[in-house]
């Protein structure tokens, strides 16, 4: 495994946003979907959406039904109070079923603050989405989704009597994130590439880069062993880890992703017990935006939650 010169650590202070909207989610229709129907007709399609919570996708939300269309009008709204600006939200599509499992169509995810930029009080955002096979976490999984998504969003400044109604942002903790190495990434080199990650969070102004490793020449299976501690993080703060092949003569080209959300990697964290994890690297990162073509391997990372002065204060 190809090492690099030395390890190193570096602290990031997580400043997440108090600022707290009241949104109105309106799902409008659709066009385009798959047909998993195996009798001839058409999907039955409904909608749920789902909400991060400090327990993992909580559902809060469930459209009708429509009967034998690929191309159905909902317009059905559902209103969150006191929701933050990096708040991630999915919504899930399903053929609905009478004699087995309602099936998987598709799903679209999104981050609040992504999509609320362009909405003004009053004036809500419209905007068509790509329907994935896949949601934001990869738990959620669809074999030929297609089609698109409408929704509109309405974005209004909360009150101080609605805010206790938002979904509750957990306490928060020092979080030890190490990035240790990767095995069998993809050559993108003459000899072999020349790796090194960035690490990114999603914060109120998109992604933040908030650290960079040293660089390991001409190898696909690199070891950094390198630390970020941050000071404060909680439960739905989103991370991802973006992999490079640096290049002296040319732009850096993108090998690969691996991105999660803190609960679901540190929830067997303890302060401590460090929880070490294999990660496959993907070809496109969480919202789409970082492409790598032929992307493969596995990242090893590391995390310690350490609990040892309870929650942080003034988080």
């Amino acid at each position: 495994m190809g090492c690099c010169q030395s390890s190193k650590s570096v602290n990031y202070a997580l400043t997440t946003t108090a600022r707290e909207f009241n949104i109105n989610l309106k799902i409008v229709e659709a066009k385009g979907l798959l047909n998993s129907d195996a009798c001839g007709g058409k999907s039955d399609p409904y909608c749920k959406v789902f909400v991060l919570g400090p327990n993992g996708w909580q559902l809060v939300y469930k459209t009708k039904i429509l009967s034998n269309t690929l191309d159905p009008v909902w317009n059905e709204s559902v209103t969150f109070p006191g929701v933050v600006e990096c708040q991630a939200f999915e919504v899930r599509i399903y053929d609905s079923d009478t004699m087995s499992d309602d099936e998987p169509l598709g799903a679209v995810p999104l981050f609040m603050d992504k999509f609320a930029n362009t909405a003004k009080s009053g004036k809500p955002a419209d905007q068509w989405f790509m329907i994935k096979g896949t949601n934001m976490d990869g738990e959620f999984k669809t074999e030929g989704a297609k089609g698109e998504l409408r929704l509109q969003i309405k974005k209004e400044n909360a009150t101080s009597d609605q805010k206790a109604a938002a979904p509750a942002p957990g306490e928060k903790y020092k979080i030890n994130l190490k990035v240790l190495s990767a095995t069998d990434l993809v050559n993108s080199d003459m000899c072999k590439s020349d790796p090194y990650c960035k690490v990114f969070v999603l914060g109120v102004d998109g992604w933040n880069k908030v650290h960079k490793t040293n660089i390991c020449n001409n190898t696909c299976n690199p070891s950094w062993d390198e630390e970020i501690v941050f000071e404060g993080t909680h439960y739905c703060q989103a991370v991802e880890v973006r992999i490079y092949d640096s290049d002296l003569l040319d732009d850096d080209q993108p090998l690969g992703s691996v991105h999660f959300f803190m609960d679901k990697f540190a929830k067997t964290a303890m302060s401590g017990k460090p929880d070490d994890q294999t990660f496959v690297i993907k070809g496109k990162n969480m919202d789409g935006e970082f492409e790598a073509e032929g992307a493969k391997g596995k990242l090893r990372l590391q995390i310690l939650k350490d609990t040892s002065e309870g929650p942080l204060r003034g988080a």
